[in-house]
């Protein structure tokens, strides 16, 4: 994956709390339902390797973050009848 790349080394155990709830903690400017399907896409590992998101994020785990390249906005046109 040539994305870019975030990682996090997660400093406390916390074992009430899953991981898509803790990343958005980091990531404020980013939806859960963004990471959920990040996590279910295998775009967001933890050592290396898939989790589900409601995994518990334990003291040493590295996880990686590979985020999607953003979608260019493009205007769309919209058929209407003007009266001028």
């Amino acid at each position: 994956m040539d994305k870019p790349l975030d990682s996090i080394t997660i400093e406390h155990s916390l074992p009430l709390e899953r991981l898509d709830v803790f990343l958005k903690t980091h990531f404020e400017h980013v939806s859960r339902g963004l990471l959920q399907s990040l996590i279910e896409n295998g775009a967001i590992l933890v050592n290396g390797q898939p989790v589900k998101a409601s995994y518990s994020p334990r003291a040493g785990d590295l996880v990686a973050i590979h985020w999607p390249e953003p979608e260019p906005c493009q205007p769309e046109p919209e058929a209407m009848d003007l009266d001028i």
